[in-house]
């Protein structure tokens, strides 16, 4: 039944979402959020909680930050450790062997004159090869920042956080140790070399610490309440110089309506057009009882026991219920006034429903008395020597100024 409801209102009502609405971080004003047609307004149920994630972030570029407009709903915090702060040092190192060479001529040896770099080689090869390490970490870092079209499955950042954790951390080789025992080379220079080479695995371990460190899923979570508008917000910003990607306050603004939260089961107040077909209609007239017969259309209060079996529309502001209903008339039992119905909610102010069931209407004359002839006994208005019974009849309802009466929930 439900799935028929959807699809019967499909085409005039918004349908429901899931709890899970995934954001796009791009280049070039490409940024949005996916998996809902790229609608920025969407429903959910009260109590339910809505998870924001960025599918694709980059924390080691990027701040992110969540914003709520109202006070009163519910928050829970957003689902990520505060991201550590980027903190690069900047060193004027050489960034290879060749520059260090460079340098190491130009110091001294007192004995010796210009030194002889063939016997340093070692240190260069291990200067080399952490500048090479230090270049493909950068890389990484860089490569980082890509944003891959519409639709992926896995974030840049992820793939490459992956890659770095594989780097290993590196350390100062024992070779400088060894060559600083050696009193026949120069100690300047092996001095000189070890700083450059403490410098680069300083920039390197530290780079590599700070960006494994960040934690690549950017959730932020909220719990709607019953008719409660949410406006989330979601406000980028550079940590550095570096990125490409769209930074901007407020670069992705969510509205969440709640979907009407209405009980299962209500007691409505309803009033009805009741229809028993042709029926007879006693009356009086120069003191004899008459009878003629018209259409039995009348009109009673009474209440319906509704039981809402689906609900649709525009934030599930329409319903379509199964009920049981009771007229009460003048004439007759009030029980012996029973239906059965189909109701639509339009919003909570307005219902209407059509039943069928069986209502009183008169059907002959009691205590003797018969058309023609005048009221006898102890009766002086007609109605009340005319006997009822139970009709087969139809009942239009509608409700009366918009009111319900809780039942269940």
């Amino acid at each position: 039944m439900k799935k028929f409801i959807a699809f019967l209102f499909s085409a005039l009502f918004l349908t429901s979402l899931n709890a899970q609405i995934k954001i796009y971080h791009g280049k070039n004003s490409t940024s949005t959020i996916i998996d809902n047609d790229t609608e920025y307004t969407i429903k959910a149920d009260p109590g339910e909680t809505i998870k924001i994630k960025i599918i694709n972030p980059n924390p080691h570029y990027y701040d992110y930050t969540f914003s709520l407009d109202s006070s009163k709903v519910e928050i829970e915090n957003p689902n990520f450790e505060e991201l550590a702060s980027l903190i690069v040092p900047q060193f004027n190192v050489p960034q290879s062997s060749t520059k260090a060479r460079a340098i190491a001529k130009n110091i001294l040896d007192e004995n010796e004159g210009i030194i002889n770099i063939d016997k340093y080689s070692e240190l260069f090869k291990i200067l080399n090869d952490i500048n090479t390490k230090l270049k493909e970490l950068n890389g990484f870092i860089k490569k980082s920042d890509d944003t891959n079209p519409l639709p992926f499955s896995v974030s840049n950042f992820s793939v490459m956080k992956d890659k770095v954790e594989k780097l290993e951390e590196l350390k100062l080789s024992d070779k400088f140790g060894e060559m600083e025992k050696n009193i026949k080379l120069n100690q300047v220079m092996i001095k000189t070399l070890k700083s450059h080479a403490e410098l680069l695995l300083k920039e390197y371990n530290t780079k590599r610490k700070n960006f494994i460190a960040h934690n690549d899923i950017i959730e932020y979570k909220v719990k709607v309440k019953e008719n409660q508008k949410l406006i989330i917000s979601l406000t980028v910003t550079k940590r550095g110089e570096k990125g490409g990607r769209d930074i901007k306050e407020k670069l992705i603004t969510i509205e969440i309506n709640p979907n009407y939260k209405r009980k299962s089961f209500e007691l409505v107040p309803m009033a009805s057009l009741i229809y028993g077909g042709a029926v007879n209609d006693y009356g009086i007239s120069n003191n004899l009882i008459t009878e003629k017969e018209k259409d039995g259309f009348k009109f009673d209060p009474g209440f319906i026991f509704n039981y809402n079996v689906d609900e649709f529309g525009k934030y599930n502001r329409n319903a379509l219920g199964l009920g049981i209903g009771v007229a009460i008339s003048e004439e007759g039992k009030n029980l012996d006034n029973l239906f059965g119905n189909v109701m639509l909610s339009f919003t909570e102010n307005f219902r209407i429903s059509l039943g069928a069931g069986y209502a009183q209407y008169p059907v002959g004359l009691k205590n003797s008395n018969s058309v023609g002839n005048s009221i006898s006994g102890d009766f002086n208005k007609i109605d009340d020597v005319v006997e009822f019974d139970k009709t087969f009849a139809v009942f239009f309802s509608f409700s009366i100024f918009g009111l319900d009466i809780p039942f269940s929930k």
